[in-house]
């Protein structure tokens, strides 16, 4: 029986991309593309628990071929697509700016944005079809300048925001809903690795600041947020398209019981009291 859902997740072995999957096949009956560099222990279990509704493709989400891969073999196994989640990305370089390695900002824009780009060009005749939904991992680091040595990651979190309104505009006539979707600070790799001074350019003194940082705010949990990514793909209104929204806006299709006890953050304010 075909699924009424059937959705590509990309970056779908990381924390937020393996509960996104998840969640569509456990809680959605949804049937699944996942599209990763590495396979991951979660997403092998996954694909061994339902070996019917998942398949994955395994590769470099730079490399075009892993797009047009992915969306040919949604239609081919599961007979449409209806939904992408553009989850792909790093954190990239964290040098300032007068020291910044261009050379490592080409490479990684390449994987947060440039990415985004190929699959779009292959997702986006099949959604049409459809009148399919595009969700995209933003973040409050696109909006506002945070913290120094976050101009990589800021710039292109902008661009992936921006990306969601052309999108919008571009492909309204054509039914095709896409919103950008803010997971808040997130309990993943991506923060440990911050917090422990292990990501490129970024060392101790940054590490404590963003430490103290940390420590005042609320995490999300993955599972939090990838019901966001799951929930908003499969039932978002398509009135949102177009909008940059955080994990537990009121307007997205998700249960009371998963939004944030305390008050929405002030990431602006809360990064400048950081570490004084």
């Amino acid at each position: 029986m075909t699924s009424q859902h059937v959705v590509l997740v990309t970056g779908a072995s990381g924390d937020i991309g393996r509960e996104t999957v998840r969640i569509l096949l456990e809680e959605l009956g949804a049937s699944v593309v996942a599209t990763d560099i590495v396979l991951g222990a979660a997403l092998d279990g996954h694909q061994k628990k339902y070996p019917g509704r998942l398949e994955v493709v395994i590769g470099d989400i730079v490399d075009p071929t892993i797009s047009e891969k992915s969306v040919a073999l949604a239609v081919q196994k599961f007979g449409k697509l209806t939904g992408v989640c553009l989850n792909a990305g790093v954190f990239g370089p964290g040098y300032p700016i007068d020291d910044a390695p261009v050379d490592k900002w080409e490479q990684a824009f390449r994987i947060n944005v440039l990415s985004h780009l190929h699959t779009l060009k292959y997702a986006l005749p099949e959604l049409r079809k459809t009148k399919g939904r595009i969700t995209s991992t933003t973040s409050a680091a696109g909006a506002e300048a945070l913290f120094k040595r976050w101009g990589f990651y800021g710039v292109s979190k902008a661009a992936v925001g921006f990306l969601v309104k052309q999108v919008a505009l571009e492909e309204r006539e054509n039914g095709v809903t896409a919103i950008g979707i803010s997971p808040g600070l997130c309990d993943t790799q991506m923060v440990a690795g911050l917090l422990k001074g292990n990501q490129d350019g970024w060392g101790e003194k940054e590490a404590a600041k963003y430490h103290d940082f940390v420590s005042k705010i609320e995490l999300t949990s993955p599972t939090v947020a990838g019901n966001a990514y799951a929930q908003a793909v499969t039932k978002a209104d398509p009135g949102l398209s177009g909008l940059l929204v955080e994990y537990d806006d009121p307007r997205l299709p998700i249960a009371e019981h998963l939004k944030r006890k305390s008050a929405a953050v002030d990431y602006t304010k809360a990064s400048a009291e950081a570490g004084k």
